[in-house]
């Protein structure tokens, strides 16, 4: 069965791809929530040296790259699109905030 769906040469990469996204602890239905719902997500963040930030968001587009998946949103404080690693969000809140308004 192995290869019946997926060509044998990239089976590794997507057990590596299940593997790290498993470890993730953010729920992606809130994620799809926000986007659909066009809300705002309040995010404490763990960036790539350990630093934690708290960051206000408008969520566009769940997305994959290599072998995690990633948030890309609107991020107001640098005004333009950042990419977060959703193996970094340490927690989701919805804001009752639509996207668009300050």
């Amino acid at each position: 069965m192995c290869g019946a769906i997926a060509p044998r040469h990239i089976l590794g990469f997507l057990h590596n791809f299940h593997q790290a996204t498993n470890e993730e602890t953010v729920d992606r239905a809130l994620l799809r929530s926000a986007i659909h719902g066009w809300r705002k997500l309040r995010l404490p963040y763990r960036a790539g040296d350990g630093e934690e930030t708290r960051r206000i968001v408008w969520s566009i587009i769940l997305g994959y790259a290599d072998t995690y998946r990633m948030l890309i949103a609107w991020y107001d404080l640098r005004d333009g699109f950042r990419h977060f690693r959703t193996g970094r969000i340490i927690e989701v809140e919805t804001l009752n905030d639509p996207i668009g308004e300050a």
